[in-house]
C-alpha cells in the first residue's frame, strides 16, 4: 500500500530542516575553529543554553541576520541587536541596549525594557516592566500587568493584551486593547480603544485623540472629565438562546439543507457516499489527521514564518497561505460538513424508505442542532472545536485516501 501524500510531505519537510540545520552548524563550528582568538561575528542562527548563570549577550558573539536564543537562565541584552530576532527565557528578560528592527521578547517572568527599541513584540507569563524608549510600534501579551513607566516614552502605537495596564509615561500613538483594570496618570496622544471593566484616571493623565470603550461595568464612566467618550455596554444574555439566534441558526439550517440538496443531486449522492466509506476504512486517519492539523497549527505556522526569514520564502509562504486558508475553509464549513456526513449516513440506513420529504425535514433538524450545540454555554467551545477536528479530518482522509470497493448500504 502506497504511503499517503500528507506523510510524504512530512517526510519532506523533515529531510529539509534536519539537511538544513546540519550545513549550518557545520558552517557554525567551522567558523568558530577559525576565529578562536576573535571577537567577530558568525553566521549562527540558533544558540540554545543550558547554562546556570544569566546569559549576556555581550559575552556571545553577534549574530548575523534573523536569529533565535532559547535560554533557561535569565538573559540580559546588554549589547546592540539588529534586525529580527526571537529571544526565549524561562526566566526574565532584562533590555538594556539599544536594539533596532524587530526584536521578540518571551519570558516566563518578567520582561524589563530600559533602553531604547525600534520595535518590540513581547510575550510574558508575568509582568512586562517598560522604561525606555520605543521609536515604533509596541506589541505585549502579559499574564500579570504592563507598566509604562515614568521615563517610557513609546513614539507608536501600543496594542496590549493583560489584566491590568498601567501608564505612567507618554504614549505619542493609539493604546489599543484589552485588560480587566487600566490605570493612566501619563499621557496618550492619540486614540484610546479598550476592552476593560474598570479604569482609574489619576492626576496628570491626559488623552488627546478620541475615546471608546467596551465592557460589561454599567457604572464604568468618564465623561464628567472626557464628555465625548464613547461607551458601549455589553448586555448579559438572560436566556440560552435569544431570539435573534434562533432566527440565524433557522436561516443557516436553510441554507446548509438546500446546499446538501444540491450537491446531492448534481453529484447522485457520490460525493456525500465517498466521504462516508472513506472515513469508515480509514478512521485511525480520520482522527489523527483531524486532531495533528489542529495541534500543530502554531509550531507549523512558527516554523514556516522563520524558514520565511532565513531566506525560504518562496516555499514558506505559499505553504503557510494553504495551510491557514485551508484549515479557515474547513473550519468554517465545519456545520456543513459534519452535517452533511450525518445526513447522508441516516438517509442511507435509517431513513432508506422513508420519502423525501422526511429526509429534507431531518437535514434540517440535523443542521439546526448542530448550530444549537455549538451555541450552548461552557460546553459550546468545546463542541465547535470538535467539529472542526472532525471536518479536518473528514476532508484530509476524502483527500489523501482512496476509496475502497464497499457499498455504503451495508453501513448499518
Amino acid at each position: 500500500m502506497k504511503k499517503s501524500k500528507i506523510t510524504i510531505g512530512f517526510l519532506i519537510l523533515a529531510f529539509v530542516l534536519v539537511f538544513s540545520f546540519t550545513i549550518f552548524k557545520s558552517n557554525v563550528f567551522a567558523a568558530e575553529d577559525q576565529n578562536t582568538q576573535e571577537n567577530t561575528s558568525i553566521n549562527s542562527i540558533f544558540d540554545i543554553d543550558a547554562q546556570t548563570e544569566a546569559y549576556k549577550f555581550s559575552e556571545k558573539r553577534s549574530p548575523k541576520g534573523p536569529f533565535i536564543r532559547y535560554i533557561q537562565e535569565r538573559v540580559i541584552v546588554d549589547k546592540e541587536l539588529s534586525g529580527i530576532g526571537t529571544t526565549i527565557s524561562e526566566k526574565t528578560i532584562d533590555v538594556t541596549a539599544p536594539t533596532t528592527g524587530i526584536q521578540i521578547l518571551l519570558a516566563a517572568d518578567t520582561v524589563r525594557i530600559d533602553s531604547s527599541m525600534e520595535y518590540a513584540v513581547v510575550f510574558s507569563q508575568t509582568n512586562v516592566i517598560i522604561d525606555g524608549n520605543i521609536t515604533k510600534d509596541l506589541v505585549v501579551f502579559a499574564g500579570s500587568k504592563v507598566t509604562i513607566g515614568e521615563n517610557a516614552n513609546i513614539s507608536g502605537d501600543i496594542i496590549c493584551y493583560s489584566n491590568e495596564i498601567e501608564v505612567k509615561g507618554n504614549v505619542e500613538g493609539n493604546l489599543v486593547g484589552t485588560a480587566q483594570k487600566l490605570i493612566i496618570s501619563g499621557n496618550i496622544g492619540k486614540d484610546l480603544r479598550m476592552q476593560l471593566n474598570n479604569i482609574e484616571l489619576l492626576d496628570g493623565n491626559s488623552i488627546n485623540g478620541d475615546i471608546f470603550f467596551m465592557t460589561y461595568n454599567k457604572e464604568l464612566n468618564i465623561k464628567e472629565k472626557y464628555p465625548n467618550a464613547q461607551i458601549k455596554v455589553y448586555e448579559e444574555k438572560s436566556g440560552l438562546l435569544d431570539a435573534s439566534t434562533i432566527l440565524s441558526g433557522v436561516i443557516t439550517s436553510l441554507a446548509f439543507t438546500l446546499l446538501y440538496l444540491l450537491i446531492e443531486k448534481f453529484t447522485k449522492g457520490k460525493v456525500f457516499s465517498k466521504m462516508i466509506t472513506k472515513t469508515r476504512d480509514n478512521l485511525l486517519f480520520f482522527v489523527i489527521s483531524g486532531g495533528l492539523s489542529l495541534m500543530m497549527v502554531l509550531p507549523l505556522v512558527f516554523i514556516l514564518i522563520m524558514l520565511a526569514a532565513f531566506g525560504l520564502g518562496q516555499i514558506a509562504i505559499p505553504a503557510l497561505i494553504l495551510y491557514i486558508s485551508y484549515l479557515l475553509v474547513v473550519g468554517l464549513l465545519s456545520t456543513f460538513i459534519i452535517g452533511s456526513f450525518l445526513v447522508k449516513y441516516m438517509a442511507d440506513t435509517r431513513f432508506k424508505a422513508m420519502g423525501n420529504g422526511t429526509k429534507i425535514l431531518s437535514a434540517f433538524v440535523i443542521f439546526m442542532l448542530l448550530f444549537i450545540l455549538a451555541k450552548l454555554p461552557t460546553v459550546g467551545i468545546y463542541i465547535t472545536i470538535l467539529l472542526v477536528m472532525f471536518a479536518i479530518g473528514i476532508v484530509t482522509t476524502c483527500i489523501f485516501k482512496r476509496k475502497k470497493n464497499t457499498d455504503i448500504s451495508k453501513v448499518k
